[in-house]
């Protein structure tokens, strides 16, 4: 794997060429099995979960966004990135699928993006982690004969042939306010939970399956470490926090001192005593491989977040656009007009005209900031970009050729 001269993962561009093009992979249920009498197949999706991204519409066009999905309970949910680490409550959920309504699930032929397809839409997920989509098809999409599940819990008991008042009580959700999963952080091994243990077996299996070589190995090394690290920081700024290739063999040496693996192989329980390492004040991240998964899992910083979104609109903003239009139509309604003299009626064309404007001047503005960035990144290498131009492009082209004369040499100051 390449490295910078600071010793950070260097992301290089591959050549364009002419390859073959890949298929799609498509699985599909089909549905006159489940509605048989008696049914042929049922559903039994795998529990799993983790970090992965999801589209949604934007006024410039699709979005993507980082989520915390999780498959539970025959329902498929996603979180706000943070959840990830700190844990998620049920009721609290950005957004659902239930599973029993996803017919087909396709991969497109580069393996990095997911469709969900149910009878009404189509549902987009990506992962830059290699094979991270296919296990989450695999798990959404897994049937057994009915009386065999292995996964899927059975449905909410009913008292006296009616639900319980709680309607989330009675469809078997957790309705206390108490967060589950997350990354269980400096927690002792004992009191780790289900959730918190399935979503480590989760990260290991998809660090592990960047060795697309040896597809059966139970462990991980450091370059599938350094690989699946890149993978998640790739597009984090500073650049400079991505964990080195040095930083990564201390990690995977030090979750086998820990875990006391006799073959010097860093497996699943190794993995799970580095990140459930005790936390002091002393050592505020309790090992290696804990302090670089949680820099990998942690969401984007609020800047990046802002960039991404800055085409579409949030929340408080639809609402404020919504009110203010029923306004205007309330004022028309009551005196024809808006301002009372007949010559700003309402439409929707101002209220959308106002709120493409106020976007693009947030774009313009982050653009403005992220070229100042840009600009102080330039100015601040050393040696300067005209004085690597001179070194590496026309000096190097001169002496392939073997043509007459010196080496530039920078000037001193």
């Amino acid at each position: 794997m390449p490295y910078d001269a600071s010793g950070h993962i260097k992301v290089s561009k591959v050549r364009s060429r002419t390859v073959k093009k890949k298929h799609p992979i498509k699985k599909m249920i089909p549905k006159f099995l489940l509605d048989k009498i008696p049914p042929v197949i049922a559903r039994d999706p795998k529990p799993m979960a983790g970090l992965i991204e999801f589209m949604s519409a934007g006024i410039h066009g699709p979005v993507w966004k980082e989520r915390f999905l999780v498959s539970s309970k025959a329902m498929l949910k996603w979180y706000e990135p943070k959840c990830a680490i700190e844990g998620y409550v049920e009721t609290q959920a950005m957004g659902s699928i239930p599973i029993e309504n996803i017919f087909e699930a396709q991969i497109d032929g580069e393996g990095f993006e997911l469709q969900l397809k149910t009878e009404r839409c189509t549902y987009h997920f990506r992962s830059k982690q290699h094979g991270e989509v296919a296990k989450w098809m695999e798990a959404i999409m897994t049937t057994s004969p009915p009386g065999n599940l292995r996964f899927l819990e059975q449905p909410p008991k009913m008292m006296g042939d009616i639900y319980k008042e709680n309607f989330w009580a009675s469809m078997g959700t957790d309705t206390s306010d108490k967060k589950k999963g997350g990354i269980p952080f400096g927690v002792r091994k004992e009191m780790v939970t289900k959730e918190q243990d399935q979503l480590l077996r989760d990260i290991f299996d998809l660090i592990k399956a960047q060795d697309v070589v040896d597809l059966k190995k139970e462990i991980i090394e450091e370059t599938d470490l350094a690989k699946f690290v890149a993978n998640r920081m790739i597009d984090h700024e500073p650049s400079s926090d991505i964990p080195t290739m040095e930083e990564c063999t201390t990690a995977i040496d030090g979750a086998i001192v820990l875990g006391s693996e006799p073959e010097n192989s860093c497996t699943f329980e190794a993995f799970k005593e580095a990140i459930c390492a005790p936390r002091s004040p002393s050592n505020p991240s309790g090992s290696e491989m804990a302090r670089i998964i949680e820099l990998a899992m942690a969401g984007k910083a609020a800047e990046d977040l802002a960039s991404a979104n800055s085409g579409e609109m949030s929340l408080g903003q639809k609402l404020f656009e919504y009110h203010k239009f029923m306004n205007g139509c309330l004022a028309a309604c009551r005196e024809g007009d808006v301002s009372g003299t007949g010559t700003d009626k309402v439409t929707l064309t101002k209220v959308v005209a106002e709120s493409y404007t106020d976007n693009i001047v947030r774009e313009v503005e982050l653009l403005i900031k992220r070229h100042k960035q840009y600009q102080d990144r330039l100015n601040s290498l050393e040696p300067s970009l005209r004085a690597r131009n001179q070194l590496y492009a026309v000096d190097d082209v001169f002496d392939n050729e073997m043509l007459p004369g010196t080496r530039w040499e920078r000037p001193l100051r």
